[in-house]
C-alpha cells in the first residue's frame, strides 16, 4: 500500500507574476485543475471511474460517494482520499515497483509540462509500512507525513520550471512577463487591441480566464445568488472610478498544517478506513466553510458599496472585488481597497462561525474544534506589482499568525497601506512606523478573553478590532455640515510628534503634550485616549531569540492610517 502526494508549489509567483487579472484569474484555475481534473482523469485512467465535476459541490459529494470513489477494496486500486486547489493525496494498492503510483504521477507532472507551462507540479510516493507496535490508522498517519517530508525534498532536487523558457538566442520579450514571446497575441475580451508579443505562459493563463471566473462566480452564487463580479482590471478602473485603491487580502487557517500532519493524534481513528474518511470529510468541510465566508463577506462588500453609490451605479452591479484563490483554508482575494477592513473582518468571523455549525467537521470532531483564521491585508495602488502586494500580505498574515498572545483560537488581521515601493518588507516597514499596535484580534472580546492568563488578557484588550473601531469613528464623525469633528490638520499635528523624538519616553511626552494642548476643544477627542491624558499602552514584544520587552504603542496611527479605507 502507497501513499502518493501531489502538490504544486511556488503558486503565489506563478498566479501574480504580472498585473494583469485576466492571467491572475486564469492562473487560479489551472492551480485549481491540477489538484482535481488533471489528478482525477489520472485516477480514472486506472479506475474506470468518474469522480471530477466542473462543480465544486458536485466535485465534493462525488469524492464522498463510494461508488464513484470506493475504498480499497474489492479490486479497487486507487483511493482519492483529497483532491482539491493543487493539492491531491490518493492511496493506492500497488505492487513493489509501484506501477500505479509511478504512473498517476508521471501523467500528472507531464499534463502539467504540456497543458500549464509555468505551473510547478512534485510528486512523492510513500509505502504505507505496517508497524506492528501500532495500528492501522496510526501507520496510514506516519506515512502521510511521510510523504509530505518527501515532497519537500524533492522539491529542492528539481530545477526551476523557468529555466525552460531560455533567453538565448535572443527572442522578443512578453508583453505582459519578462519570458520569452511565443507569438503575437490578444485575448478575445479586448479584440479591439492590437496583437502584441505574448508567452506560452501568459497565452495559457488568459485563455482560462472564462473558465476560472466562471467556477468561482457559480461557486460564490451558489450560496449568495445575486452576488456579481467584475471580469478583469479594466472593467474594475471603468466601473468603479471611484477604486483609487485596491487590496491584496490573503487568508489562512491556524495550525491546520500541524492538524493534518499529526492527524490520528486528534481524531483517534480505530483503523485505516476511519481515518480516511475523517481525513477527507475534514478537508471537504473546510472547502465549504470558506467557501460560505466569502460568500457572506462578498455579498455585505457588495451591498455597502451599492448603498454608498447608489446615485452612480445606475446599471452597474458587480462586487468591486476577484476571488482568486478560494479552497481549502485560503483566501486570497484582490478588492477595492477602501473595503478591505470590512470585508476582512466579515470573512475571518463567518468562517469560524461556519467551522461551528459544519456537519461534516462535527463528525470529525463531535466535541467541537477551536479553529481560529488571520488575515494580511496590503492595500495598494492599482498599478503597484501584484506579486510584491502578495508577498507583503503574506508577511502581514505571519505578523498576525505569530504574535505570542494570539491563540491558535483566535482570530486576528495585520494590514499596511502601501504610498510607495521604497522598503516593501514588513520588518522596513515597521522600522519605520515603530508605534503601530497591530495585529488587531476581531474574534469577539468575551469569546476572546475566555480561559486566558492575564497577561494575554491585557495583551487581547489593547490589540482588539473594538480599540481600533472606536479610533476610526472619532475621526471620522461629521458635525452639522458634514466635516470632520476632529479636522485632519490636527489629527496630521500629532502624527508629526510621533517622528520628532529620538526614543520612546521623548516621543510620549511630546505627542501626549501636543494632544492637550487641543483635546478640549473637541468633544469626542478623549474617545483618542488610552486612559486619561495619554494616547499610548504598554506593549509586550518578543525579540528574535523569545526575549520579552515592554515598549509603547499607540492606536492613533493605526486609525489614522486606515480612516481612509473604513467603507
Amino acid at each position: 500500500m502507497y501513499i502518493v502526494l501531489l502538490e504544486t508549489s511556488g503558486n503565489q509567483r506563478y498566479i501574480f507574476s504580472t498585473n494583469k487579472l485576466r492571467e491572475n484569474v486564469g492562473a487560479s484555475e489551472l492551480t485549481y485543475q491540477i489538484g482535481t481534473k488533471i489528478v482525477l482523469e489520472a485516477v480514472k485512467a486506472e479506475t474506470n471511474l468518474e469522480i471530477y465535476d466542473d462543480n465544486p459541490g458536485e466535485l465534493r459529494k462525488n469524492l464522498s460517494d463510494k461508488s464513484k470513489n470506493p475504498e480499497i477494496s474489492d479490486g479497487n486500486k486507487v483511493e482519492v482520499i483529497i483532491a482539491t486547489s493543487g493539492k491531491a493525496i490518493l492511496l493506492i494498492d500497488d505492487d513493489k515497483d509501484k506501477t500505479i503510483s509511478k504512473h498517476i504521477v508521471r501523467e500528472v507532472t507531464k499534463n502539467a509540462l504540456i497543458k500549464m507551462p509555468g505551473l510547478t507540479v512534485h510528486g512523492a510516493i510513500c509505502e504505507v509500512k505496517n508497524n506492528p507496535d501500532k495500528n492501522e490508522a496510526e501507520n496510514l498517519d506516519d506515512a502521510v507525513s511521510n510523504v509530505h517530508e518527501t515532497l519537500e525534498k524533492n522539491r529542492y532536487q528539481f530545477p526551476s520550471n523557468l529555466q525552460r523558457f531560455q533567453r538565448i538566442p535572443f527572442v522578443a520579450q512578453c508583453n505582459s512577463s519578462n519570458l520569452p514571446a511565443e507569438k503575437l497575441y490578444v485575448h478575445e475580451s479586448i479584440k479591439k487591441e492590437e496583437e502584441k508579443p505574448h508567452s506560452i505562459v501568459s497565452i495559457t493563463k488568459q485563455e482560462n480566464l472564462k473558465r476560472g471566473k466562471d467556477r468561482l462566480e457559480e461557486t460564490i452564487r451558489k450560496i449568495e445568488s445575486d452576488v456579481y463580479f467584475a471580469k478583469n482590471s479594466n472593467d474594475l478602473d471603468r466601473r468603479f472610478e471611484d477604486t483609487k485603491w485596491f487590496a491584496v487580502i490573503h487568508g489562512d487557517g491556524n495550525g491546520l498544517g500541524r492538524i493534518f500532519l499529526k492527524f490520528q493524534k486528534h481524531i483517534k481513528a480505530k483503523d485505516g478506513k476511519e481515518y480516511r474518511e475523517k481525513y477527507r470529510k475534514f478537508s471537504l468541510g473546510l472547502d465549504e466553510c470558506t467557501e460560505k465566508a466569502a460568500a457572506f463577506a462578498l455579498k455585505n462588500l457588495q451591498d455597502a458599496y451599492r448603498a454608498r453609490r447608489k446615485d452612480k451605479l445606475k446599471d452597474s452591479i458587480e462586487v468591486p472585488a476577484i476571488p482568486l484563490v478560494l479552497g481549502g483554508d485560503d483566501l486570497t482575494i484582490i478588492c477595492d481597497g477602501q473595503y478591505a477592513i470590512k470585508f476582512t473582518k466579515d470573512f475571518l468571523n463567518k468562517f469560524v462561525a461556519e467551522t461551528k455549525d459544519n456537519l461534516k467537521i462535527k463528525e470529525v470532531f463531535p466535541d467541537g474544534i477551536d479553529l481560529g483564521i488571520c488575515a494580511g491585508i496590503a492595500i495598494i495602488k492599482p498599478h503597484f506589482p501584484f506579486h510584491q502586494a502578495y508577498h507583503l500580505a503574506e508577511e502581514l498574515l505571519q505578523s498576525a499568525k505569530k504574535s505570542k498572545q494570539i491563540s491558535s483560537s483566535l482570530s486576528a488581521f495585520d494590514y499596511h497601506i502601501l504610498y510607495d515601493s521604497s522598503g516593501t518588507t514588513l520588518d522596513e516597514i515597521r522600522e519605520k512606523t515603530p508605534f503601530v499596535a497591530r495585529p488587531y484580534v476581531v474574534t469577539p472580546k468575551d469569546e476572546a478573553l475566555k480561559d486566558k492568563d492575564q497577561t494575554q488578557q491585557y495583551w487581547i484588550e489593547n490589540h482588539h478590532f473594538e480599540k481600533l473601531e472606536k479610533r476610526v469613528e472619532a475621526m471620522t464623525e461629521k458635525d452639522d455640515d458634514d466635516k470632520n469633528n476632529l479636522p485632519n490638520s490636527q489629527l496630521h499635528v500629532l502624527r508629526e510628534g510621533l517622528f520628532v523624538a529620538d526614543n520612546t519616553e521623548k516621543t510620549q511626552q511630546e505627542v501626549d503634550a501636543r494632544a492637550k494642548l487641543i483635546a478640549h476643544r473637541y468633544d469626542n477627542f478623549e474617545k483618542l485616549f488610552v486612559e486619561d491624558g495619554t494616547l499610548f499602552f504598554d506593549a509586550v514584544l518578543f525579540d528574535k531569540n523569545d526575549n520579552e520587552e515592554t515598549t509603547k504603542r499607540t492606536h492613533f496611527l493605526d486609525a489614522l492610517d486606515i480612516a481612509e479605507f473604513w467603507k
